[in-house]
Formats: structure tokens, C-alpha cells, sequence
């Protein structure tokens, strides 16, 4: 059956599902089942309605009452247009991650460096840390400084963070420390390693710093391998 296109009407009423006498409206109207319109909040521009102290996304539940359920439990609800509180059921459509991420990109919605709520870096560090590592500073100096993980520092000099930010980006395999199949630590590396040992660090922690196997860094340490660097 082709589905109905509301566009072209005036607001259609259906029940809320689980919540007798209570309807939602095609326009995002939600009303009580005393024939009430009732009051939306909307944090960080979403619609949200309490029912039965109960807070729900109004756009989840049009969809789920003019469109059906979601396919799979991993699909989420879906903006065409970008605008937050447009809950029209033309607006709406169960997505994956991925193609509601590429809608946040395409509306600019897309939270970015220092607008993504948990950055801890601002976007001038960003290429300070690239331009100082291409210049040869080791990852494990750079997080000290900046204190956030050695791993950290490699996503960021990879590319793998903050991919709009400027500063020489480094290829996985031309990391020094970063764990690539084939990949070989440098002459530098153990160097490192060991003056790192001798000041107290575990293999534990320089595992997470270079990106090879804790009982490899033990090697090293102990002269084990690579004795020559």
C-alpha cells in the first residue's frame, strides 16, 4: 500500500501507542486525552513531551505513529531538512548512523574541533602538536604537555582527530609508535623505551605509548631484543 502523503491535508490525529486518549498531530502537535495541546520543551532544539513522567522525543514519536517502527533497534530517527523541530512526517525517516551523521555534515549540524563537547585540545594545539611531532618530538612528550594520552597524540597527528585542522598530517606507518601491520620499531623508539624504563615507567603504560606488546617492551627493556637499538 502506497503511503499516505499528509502534505496536502490539514493535521491528522492519531493515539500515542502505550498512552491512551493521548494523540499526536502530522504538524508535531502532541494533546492530552482531556483534548489539551501540551507543552514542548525543547533541549538543544529537539521537541520533547512528558507523558506520565515519561520525557520522549516528539519526532520519535511521530514516526513511530504516522511511519511504523524502526527496522532494526539500531536505526535512529532522522531530520531531512536539518530543522530540529520540524516533526512532520514528511520530514522524518528511520536512518542509520552513518547516513544521519552525512545529513548532520550536509545540514551543518555536524559539531566539529572544538564545538564537539568533550574536545579537550583547541584547534591551534592541534597544529602546534603536528608541526612539533613532524619536527620530531615524541608522542609520549607531546602528551605530557598538552595532558591528554600518547594515543591521542597519534590519532591526531594521523588525521584520525581533528581531520579539518591544519598541520602536517603523518601516514599510519610513518608514525613513530603507531601499530601497523609490518610496522617495526625505530632505533629511536628504543631508545625511548629504555630511558623511559629508567625512570620509572611500566611496560604497561609504554605499551599504550608505542603501540607494541607489553612483554616486547619487557624484552627491549631487558636487553632481550635489540640489544643494538
Amino acid at each position: 500500500m502506497p503511503e499516505f502523503d499528509y502534505t496536502n491535508y490539514g493535521p491528522v490525529y492519531r493515539e500515542i501507542p502505550g498512552f491512551a486518549g493521548y494523540r499526536v498531530g502530522t504538524d508535531g502537535s502532541v494533546w492530552s486525552n482531556r483534548g489539551i495541546q501540551l507543552k514542548q520543551s525543547r533541549p538543544k532544539g529537539y521537541c520533547k513531551i512528558a507523558l506520565r513522567k515519561r520525557n520522549l522525543f516528539v519526532h520519535v514519536i511521530v514516526l513511530k505513529v504516522f511511519v511504523g517502527p524502526p527496522p532494526t533497534p539500531k536505526h535512529q530517527s532522522c531530520h531531512w531538512n536539518g530543522v530540529r523541530n520540524d516533526n512532520r512526517p514528511c520530514n522524518l525517516r528511520w536512518g542509520t548512523v552513518k547516513s544521519n551523521h552525512a545529513d548532520m555534515v550536509r545540514h551543518g549540524t555536524q559539531p566539529t574541533g572544538e564545538d564537539v563537547w568533550n574536545a579537550i585540545l583547541t584547534e591551534e594545539q592541534v597544529v602546534q602538536i603536528r608541526e612539533r611531532y613532524h619536527n620530531g618530538e615524541h608522542s609520549s612528550e607531546l602528551a605530557t604537555e598538552f595532558n591528554v594520552s600518547p594515543y591521542s597524540i597519534i590519532n591526531v597527528v594521523s588525521g584520525k582527530f581533528w581531520k579539518l585542522a591544519g598541520g602536517p598530517i603523518k601516514a599510519p606507518g610513518a608514525i613513530r609508535g603507531f601499530r601497523v601491520k609490518g610496522y617495526k620499531l625505530s632505533s629511536e623508539d628504543v631508545r625511548k623505551i629504555r630511558d623511559l624504563a629508567r625512570s620509572g615507567k611500566n611496560s604497561s603504560e609504554m605499551s599504550r605509548i608505542f603501540g607494541a606488546s607489553a612483554g616486547h617492551i619487557r624484552d627491549i627493556v631487558s636487553g632481550r631484543k635489540r640489544k643494538n637499538g
